[in-house]
């Protein structure tokens, strides 16, 4: 039941792809020079061009770019005795991120995964920047360990004083998101700590924050063990007002996402406030609204009506969730629709909405055998 929203962008990738391939075509230079010259200058006395080939290995792609990670682990590994510019810590934090999360959620019979004594240092030192006197550095710290994933657990502790940081509401958002996405043990289920603390954010000022703690509450989901029973309900006693409240449409769409998965029921009392924002809401909610069904796919399937109409949404971005959504479900009475906008040549979702549909008559006649 955890089905962690992280899953809707790769989602709408696969509906997109629908099973195809693609060869990525080696880049050799970039900038006319070649990434063994890039990398020479990861070590360069000069800051300036430190920060631009960092920036610029991650042009050759993630797989090439891996071959810079022992090195950027290195420049982070100076910092420890030698204060290196912020900005170099700015970006080998986002580099960092973007290479070895890039590798951390790949299928490892296709990508091989990133060395795991590189990934522990990497993740440890990163850990370390969450408590850096520089405000961007703690944020850009916080995305990358949410990037690595469920690798970086061990950085829950260090993550907790960032939802307190109230003098950037930016790094309690980033802290928030990360934990939802990290705050997660296999064996004994979400950190009661970052759930105490996530519920604390229901409360926070800015609406941004309030939304990132509900989504992240909503992929950690409640306690496992039942003696944590009355933490389950004093979140959920938290969330009720929230979702029936509060000031910004996107907090209460996502609140009423976490109660569903807080209690396992997926009922018209929450699913029905989105599917009205998925109707009648602006720009901003209809498309958080989309992305909170695709989210609570295949469970939401009272919202199927909803989603087909907004299939013929004004802005593509909302029909191509729902089209992911709508796959999720295995709604085979959105065939029709699908085919539809697959025969106009020129809507911008005529090939997803094709892809999905055969999907969905794929099902269909498997389940019909």
């Amino acid at each position: 039941m955890r089905t962690g929203l992280a899953l809707v962008a790769a989602l709408v990738t696969a509906v997109s792809a629908s099973g195809q391939t693609t060869e990525t075509k080696e880049i050799k230079e970039v900038g006319g020079r070649t990434f063994e010259q890039w990398m020479k200058d990861i070590g360069h006395k000069d800051p300036s061009r430190r920060e631009v080939a960092i920036q610029t290995i991650l042009a050759f792609g993630p797989e090439k770019a891996y071959e810079a990670a022992p090195a950027l682990v290195g420049e982070l590994r100076k910092h420890l005795t030698n204060p290196i510019d912020t900005s170099l810590r700015v970006n080998i934090t986002i580099a960092l991120g973007a290479i070895l999360g890039a590798k951390t959620n790949s299928d490892p019979k296709l990508v091989k995964p990133p060395d795991p004594k590189l990934l522990k240092e990497a993740i440890t030192l990163l850990t370390r920047l969450l408590s850096d006197s520089q405000g961007i550095v703690r944020y850009r710290a916080a995305q990358a360990l949410a990037s690595i994933g469920q690798e970086s657990r061990t950085a829950v502790e260090a993550l907790l004083p960032l939802l307190r940081d109230f003098n950037n509401f930016e790094v309690r958002q980033a802290g928030a998101i990360t934990l939802g996405k990290v705050a997660m043990d296999p064996k004994t289920g979400p950190s009661i700590a970052a759930i105490v603390r996530l519920e604390a954010l229901l409360r926070d000022p800015a609406y941004k924050v309030r939304q990132a703690a509900c989504q992240s509450l909503a992929m950690l989901g409640p306690p496992p063990d039942p003696k944590d029973g009355s933490q389950k309900s004093t979140t959920l006693s938290a969330l009720q007002p929230v979702a029936k409240k509060d000031p910004e449409p996107v907090v209460q769409i996502w609140a009423n996402v976490a109660i569903m998965f807080y209690t396992n029921k997926f009922t018209d009392e929450n699913v029905a406030p989105i599917v009205e924002y998925l109707r009648n809401g602006d720009i901003v909610a209809r498309i958080e609204a989309a992305q909170a069904l695709s989210a609570s796919a295949p469970m939401a399937k009272s919202s199927i009506p909803g989603l087909i109409g907004a299939l013929g949404d004004a802005d593509p971005g909302v029909g191509m969730v729902a089209i992911v959504a709508l796959g999720r479900m295995e709604a085979t009475q959105a065939i029709p629709a699908l085919d539809k906008i697959a025969a106009d040549m020129k809507n911008p979702l005529r090939e997803p909405a094709r892809n999905a549909a055969d999907f969905l008559r794929r099902k269909k006649a498997g389940a019909s055998k």
